[in-house]
């Protein structure tokens, strides 16, 4: 489905650094670099930032070392130093033509009585892994006590974070004190410190995160801070010696696995407090294992429905029940209704996925996020209700719209063809694959469209756009079969890549003067369209790559733009394509 697109050109950091060629990249992967570094020059950050990040975690070197400055800059994100040296680190390993050593140094890391320290973005210390012994030992140490303070050039800085990996593998290490000016435990920070026995966590401690405590299988007893509001995933996945925890009532989150093949846990106490609990907290754990088959609870978070369902069957969530877990129902053939609680404020990812005779539901006004996929695979569901509170969803659905409306958002099943007034964005993947509409009528407040938000959609026919329209995202619209004409409204900026393509029933298609940018094979393999009317002035101006119409049957279909325009057109990357260009008053 994605066609090369070859884009050579030197990206040059905030901070100045010209990057050379780095390593080979995928097509898909140096679209999205490419757009990440076009938004960053033009310091739309917020945008750039996630897609900067998308770029860098599929391996593209460059956009490892723009990463590392967004973080150490705050462009798009909080500045976090720990992020920037991780970011520069994988770029210059990753082989760039111009290594960042120097402005690894922009960052400052010291050594105080054998503690490595990193200063922070915030003029405090993390306690860093640098310089760790090759017996694993964290200096050769097994006990380690951490100061409230560390003076350095006369200076003195406060110790506010146990920074990723510090003491990860240091198999010796015994005991550690930390003090009360820590707030965060970051990830992997001791993991399989499988001596470690002692820890006392202070009251300051606000999160501790993914895997900084997994596999410290010496642990018999752990007492968490009534300070920490948040759990990471796999926190203490693998603490086989643990028999019981009591999760104190500051929790407000735990992570996937956060408590995973703990294979003596038998009693865990969870408070009312807790909102969220995800995907295999408690896997594995004697806890989960020894409850009857039916609804698990823990605390107000309806964590696993155990056991085969039987067919018809009803589910009640009892009133004060705030959480819906990942894959709390999945694959529950025998659900047929659900009865959710106006305390209910979130629904996991997947909750639901392929409970394929949910016919009908009714989310509370109270629900404010529901994770991607949690109603996926919903074959038989012909309706979903929900009040416009909402806030935040997320979803990739069978047949089940997210979309963001002025005041919150809106989930709508797929026999809703009139989206209503006051949504402004749809989101991505909305309405992936709905074949059960033939027209779509859009609110003048919608202003963007996501990617594949209508991909497959092939019953869809007909499309009216409202006034306000700017951005049609990427493959919005692809495959959609059925559509035979698309009048594009005079608000729009932005058609991004493959938006319209293989719509093989497309005849007739205008664009107005107000496009700047149009995506490669925005309209490829439209092999039936007659006459393509274009309002663009200046095409000159218009972002365009050679490939927009490519595979356009070019002797028979005709592109009409504006008198004394036709040479222009003929000179221009993607309209150039067309045998027959025409001059239209």
């Amino acid at each position: 489905m994605k066609i090369p697109l070859k884009i050579n050109c030197l990206l040059v950091i905030v901070l100045s650094v010209v990057w050379g060629k780095a390593q080979a990249v995928s097509d898909e992967v140096q679209v999205i670099a490419d757009r990440a570094y076009e938004l960053l020059v033009a310091k739309d950050y917020d945008a750039a930032f996630p897609l900067m990040r998308e770029a860098a975690e599929m391996g593209d070197c460059v956009s490892k070392g723009n990463l590392g400055t967004m973080y150490y800059k705050g462009l798009g994100t909080k500045a976090n130093y720990e992020q920037a040296y991780h970011w520069w680190s994988e770029a210059e390993n990753d082989g760039c033509d111009k290594p960042i050593r120097q402005y690894l140094r922009e960052l400052k890391f010291f050594k105080v009585n054998g503690i490595n320290y990193m200063l922070n973005e915030n003029e405090a210390l993390t306690v860093t892994y640098t310089d760790r012994d090759v017996s694993r030992n964290y200096n050769g140490r097994t006990t380690v006590n951490i100061p409230e303070q560390v003076t350095h050039n006369g200076k003195s800085y406060p110790v506010t974070t146990i920074g990723t990996d510090a003491f990860s593998g240091c198999e010796s290490l015994t005991s550690v004190s930390i003090p009360n000016t820590v707030t965060e435990i970051r990830g992997n920070a001791f993991r399989g410190c499988s001596a470690l026995s002692s820890i006392e966590l202070p009251n300051s401690l606000t999160k501790i995160g993914y895997s900084a405590f997994a596999w410290c299988t010496s642990f018999t007893s752990f007492s968490i801070p009534n300070s920490v509001t948040e759990i990471g995933n796999q926190a203490f996945m693998g603490c086989g010696g643990f028999t019981s925890m009591v999760i104190p009532e500051s929790v407000k989150s735990i992570g996937i696995e956060a408590f995973s093949d703990c294979s003596s846990l038998s009693s865990i106490k969870v408070p009312l407090s807790v909102e969220v609990i995800r995907k295999d907290a408690f896997k594995n754990t004697p806890w989960y294992d020894n409850k009857p088959k039916g609804a698990v609870v823990a605390g107000a978070v309806m964590y696993k429905y155990k056991g085969e369902m039987g067919s018809r069957t009803h589910i009640t969530l009892p009133d004060g029940i705030k959480g819906i877990t990942d894959d709390a129902f999945r694959y529950c053939h025998g659900l047929s209704s659900i009865s959710m609680p106006n305390t209910l404020v979130f629904i996991g990812k997947c909750a639901f996925e392929n409970c394929d005779n949910l016919t009908e539901l009714l989310i509370p006004s109270s629900v404010s996020m529901i994770y991607e996929g949690a109603f996926m695979g919903c074959k038989g569901l012909q309706s979903i209700k929900v009040d416009t509170n909402n806030k935040s969803y997320d979803s990739r659905n069978d047949c089940n719209a997210i979309i963001e409306t002025a005041t919150g958002s809106l989930v709508a099943g797929c026999n809703n063809t009139v989206i209503p007034e006051g949504v402004t964005k749809i989101g991505n993947y909305a309405f992936y694959g709905c074949s059960g509409f033939s027209e779509i009528i859009f609110p003048n407040s919608l202003t963007s469209i996501g990617k594949e938000a209508f991909w497959e959609c092939k019953g869809l026919s007909s499309l009216t756009f409202g006034s306000s329209l700017t951005t049609i995202g990427s493959e919005a619209f692809g495959a959609c079969k059925s559509l035979t004409s698309v009048d594009l409204p005079n608000s729009l900026t932005t058609i991004d890549h493959e938006a319209f393509r293989y719509c093989q029933g497309l005849t007739t298609l205008s664009i107005p003067n107000s496009v700047k940018e149009i995506g490669y094979d925005a309209f490829r393999d439209c092999p039936n369209l007659k006459e393509v009317r274009s309002y663009i002035v200046d095409v000159s101006k218009v972002k365009t790559p050679s490939g927009i119409f490519y595979v356009q049957p070019k002797f028979s279909c005709v592109l009409k733009v504006p008198r004394g325009t036709v040479a222009a057109y003929r000179q221009a990357y993607g309209w150039n394509y067309f045998d027959q260009i025409e001059e239209v008053d």
